[in-house]
């Protein structure tokens, strides 16, 4: 039981250690710990120990993720210094102490220490803590004109945002149905023939959210049909390709002697072995066989088109020992 309680001692006292030395405002650290081990307290010990120093709270800058971290930042801190104002001697030095590590204490400290939150509420807009966004949007509300952007521009909350988007959305279907012969009309029909009602939301939301890369990727290209024939190219398909013809080209290139050798040794196999020879030789001597296209792909793929674990049995890997590739 004793050595239980000395190890938690001393993995606390290493955590204190390690924590103390991490918001050394002197050097440049990063932190990476799980949720709730303590790295909100290492930035406001941080932000404490610069204050103590001091630095000007004007002069400090804390950005954080989200507003709930901002929050608690700012309450922490305020917290600490107006506690400091108030408590007596004993206490301060214990929580300076704390705070320090090792570095010796004196009475300009302790009056420093005394004296940050009236410092602090004499701050001009207080201390900067806040997100990386509003850091952002402030920046470009400074400069505009570099950021190409309107002088007097808002940020949109999500409800609007949503609901401007809702906007769009159905400002592009209405145009769609007073140019049913347009190009977005086509692929809408196209889309609407591939996807269901409940998908659709999902995809436009998905072309939303991409619609940065989607502009990217098409200033690298003088037209949109420049691009398809890129595509097309790079999946050595053409744009006048159609199911049939891709499957006619697939089937022209099946090695049929392989294949042959394969289905009789799959006949000597197990019986779904033999069922799976039973279409393979439909497959092979069909006048047609681009048309069993489906069962002779069956053979390889599960009904998601990913391959089987194991297409053929043992005895038939022995049998032909090829037929595995």
């Amino acid at each position: 039981m004793n050595s239980i309680k000395v190890q938690k001692e001393n993995r606390i006292a290493l955590a204190s250690s390690q924590q103390t030395n991490a918001s050394n405002p002197s050097k440049s650290v990063w932190v990476e710990a799980s949720a709730g081990t303590g790295k909100t307290k290492v930035l406001s010990d941080r932000v404490l120990r610069l204050l103590l120093s001091g630095v000007q709270p004007a002069k400090i800058l804390c950005l954080t993720y989200t507003k709930a971290a901002a929050v608690e930042m700012n309450t922490r801190i305020s917290g600490r210094l107006s506690r400091w104002a108030i408590i007596d001697d004993e206490k301060l030095i214990k929580e300076l102490s704390q705070l320090l590590g090792n570095n010796p204490l004196n009475t300009e400290i302790m009056a420093q220490a005394r004296k940050l939150f009236a410092v602090l509420l004499d701050t001009p807009g207080g201390m900067k803590i806040q997100t990386i966004h509003s850091f952002c949007q402030e920046i470009l509300k400074r400069f505009p004109i570099e950021a190409k952007i309107s002088p007097y521009f808002e940020v949109m909350d999500d409800r609007s945002a949503k609901e401007a988007l809702q906007d769009i959305k159905n400002s592009i279907l209405q145009k769609i149905e007073k140019e049913p012969a347009s190009s977005a009309a086509k692929s809408l029909s196209f889309i609407t023939k591939n996807i269901s009602e409940f998908t659709f939301p999902k995809l436009m939301n998905s072309l939303t959210n991409n619609r940065n890369k989607i502009a990217k990727l098409l200033a690298n290209y003088a037209s949109i049909k420049d691009l398809i024939q890129e595509t097309a190219s790079r999946l050595g398909i053409c744009e006048d390709d159609t199911i049939d013809s891709l499957i006619l080209d697939f089937v022209s290139k099946i090695d049929r002697e392989s294949l042959k050798s394969l289905l009789c040794a799959m006949y000597e196999g197990s019986d779904t072995d033999k069922k799976k020879a039973i279409v393979l030789d439909a497959f092979l001597t069909s006048a047609n066989p681009a048309f069993l296209y489906d069962e002779y792909r069956r053979v390889f793929l599960t009904a998601k088109s990913e391959p089987y674990a194991k297409i053929i049995t043992n005895k038939v890997i022995k049998i032909y020992p090829e037929g595995e590739e």
